[in-house]
């Protein structure tokens, strides 16, 4: 489901202000197109008057040497008019473009900070659609150099060629008014429609890479449940309803630009009825009127282009909106104004009354309270939905709890440094990332300073050297999108690989060896075992073997603690804890 807040639309003045923070690292391309402008729209806006001078001196003397002065300078102007707006043409489009990244950068570096709530909110296809669609070249990124810049030329030129008109024939000036104040009413009845139609544009665009996104990370299950012609068919819905929204913009678009090229038109037959009733009174020269008509041919392309804006201006005003909903998003994780560095050695977690509710209401944790020791292999067991998963998210913070304090040497978590306390944690999630790279890429996960001899020990503990051999192309292989053409259990040990590739400080995995068979999972443990003296690991499991080697077992029912000690106390005192253990036996 897409999440939309409803807002008001934001105001043309806040799409500006939002733009302008941009525009300061393109000062100079900004300064270059602001004065060049002017000066080029001054070539071609003064290149008629070569025109009518030809043909009023044609009707009387017939100078040769002067019509032919007339000619090289209406060239010469051309020329000049031709290179200057090529160079301003290709600048644009460049800021254009360079805009478009910056836009995107900016925004992904906010997104890429915030907490796991917003990605609950915010679905990934609607995300990528307002970060790649709503701000690229051809939307808001062109509105806000080309879209501006064009409007900015438009008044330049229009208020050149009235200049030059109002020279000519005040009278005839005075009648181009008139269509020129019915197309500004045009706009303003127009312009709340072409803002909804923008909005639901891009409403519907998101809705479709949300789809999109969830059916090929799903692929798998679509095929295995035989669910591919009831994919097509939605696939089909959604397309048609983006399609007739796409179309409902383009009239409303096509219709404003229409009328402002048909009052156009009407200028023009309204300048040669007037205008050849002053040339057969002898008030107008016959070369006047054919500059004045020239005037007024100019006028039509910047009259649209002034129609564009304001209705580009609308749709960048709806992207703008789209953008800020998520870059006003509050975080519910974030860094402490003076934070600590992390503790390097002697780590002592200390769980302190501990209590989470989802944002439903549902309350997942109560009043969790326990201590962990630095080295000690802590073992978590319990039910389906008895707060496992939600706990282990405190010790990265990818979430905090609601009441309550975990403390890591008597100081509060969220005091150390976000960056360093995650730097530090090895994190193996129930269902992994992976992303569409090599192995290799996804084993190293973007640090550079990872030896070689730490990456074959992450792929020897991690039990990849068998699969890595098989691959034609090894560690360079490409493993698709979310890791595709790996096996569940592959995608499980590449995780792990990933996690202890660095030795860190604190271990946490999460239900990791769910997917591989029991004699994997065996030499697993047993090369695990070997590498993680000295590390505190977190640990999801029901596996027996597993727990009779845990230093201590937290026995979670309805996210509360109902005991905790060793494998033999509990098996001994814990009758839930029992439950758990017999059932398990009898699996294996």
């Amino acid at each position: 489901m897409i999440a939309e807040q409803q807002k008001q639309q934001i105001s043309f003045f806040e799409t500006i202000s939002w733009l302008w923070k941009f525009w300061g690292d393109f000062k100079l391309s900004m300064i270059i197109l602001i004065i060049l402008t002017p000066i080029t729209m001054w070539f071609r806006s003064y290149s008629p008057i070569f025109i009518g001078n030809i043909f009023n001196e044609l009707a009387k003397n017939n100078d040769m040497n002067y019509i032919k002065s007339q000619i090289l300078q209406f060239f010469i102007y051309s020329c000049i008019h031709f290179a200057l707006y090529s160079f301003i043409q290709s600048l644009r489009g460049v800021v254009n473009f360079k805009l478009e990244n910056e836009f995107r950068l900016n925004i992904f570096e906010y997104i890429i900070t915030l907490s796991q709530n917003f990605f609950q909110k915010f679905s990934t296809g609607d995300i990528s659609t307002r970060l790649i669609d709503d701000v690229s070249e051809k939307k808001l990124a062109w509105f806000a150099c080309s879209g501006i810049f064009r409007f900015y030329e438009a008044v330049i030129k229009i208020s050149q060629c009235l200049y030059y008109m109002f020279i000519i024939s005040s009278v005839l000036t005075g009648v181009t008014f008139i269509p020129l104040l019915i197309l500004i009413f045009i706009y303003i009845r127009a312009s709340d429609k072409t803002t909804g139609y923008s909005k639901r544009t891009q409403q519907a665009i998101s809705k479709l890479n949300s789809f999109l996104t969830s059916t090929f990370d799903g692929i798998k299950i679509i095929k295995s449940y035989n669910q591919e012609t009831s994919q097509e068919k939605y696939f089909d819905q959604v397309v048609e309803h983006q399609k007739q929204k796409e179309i409902e913009l383009v009239k409303a678009s096509s219709l404003i630009e229409l009328s402002y090229s048909r009052l156009s038109e009407i200028i023009v037959i309204l300048i040669f009825l007037i205008g050849g009733s002053l040339v057969i009174n002898n008030k107008l020269r016959v070369g006047d009127l054919v500059t004045f008509n020239s005037y007024i041919f100019m006028l039509i392309w910047p009259m649209v282009d002034i129609g564009q804006f304001f209705i580009k201006g609308r749709g960048a005003g709806v992207s703008v909106q789209r953008v800020m909903e998520l870059q006003d998003f509050e975080p519910d994780v974030f860094n402490d104004k003076i934070p600590v560095s992390l503790p390097k050695n002697n780590l002592v977690f200390n769980f302190d009354n501990i209590n989470y509710t989802f944002p439903n209401g549902n309350h997942v944790l109560k009043d969790i309270n326990f201590s962990v020791k630095q080295g000690q292999l802590v073992a978590i067991v319990g039910s389906v939905g008895s707060g496992k998963s939600t706990f282990i998210n405190f010790i990265p913070r990818v979430i905090d709890p609601i009441t309550g304090t975990v403390f890591l040497n008597g100081i509060d978590l969220k005091k150390y440094d976000l960056n360093e306390l995650r730097q530090n944690i090895g994190f193996v999630p129930q269902n992994p990332s992976l992303f569409s790279d090599t192995l290799k890429e996804n084993i190293i996960f973007g640090r550079a300073d990872i030896s070689e001899e730490a990456l074959n020990t992450a792929i020897k503990v991690s039990q990849l050297e068998h699969e890595i051999k098989a691959f034609p192309e090894g560690l360079k292989t490409m493993i698709g999108q979310r890791g595709v053409n790996l096996s569940g259990g592959q995608k499980q040990r590449v995780a792990i690989a990933r996690a202890i590739i660095k030795k860190p400080e604190i271990l946490i995995l999460d239900d990791c060896t769910s997917a591989l068979d029991a004699e994997t999972e065996s030499k697993l443990w047993n090369e695990l075992y070997k590498f993680i003296p000295g590390i505190t690991v977190f640990l999801i499991t029901h596996r027996v073997s597993t727990l009779q080697k845990a230093d201590k077992i937290i026995v979670l029912d309805e996210g509360k603690i109902i005991d905790i000690g060793t494998h033999a106390q509990l098996v001994k005192d814990s009758a839930y804890y029992r439950k758990i253990y017999f059932e398990e036996i009898e699996k294996t």
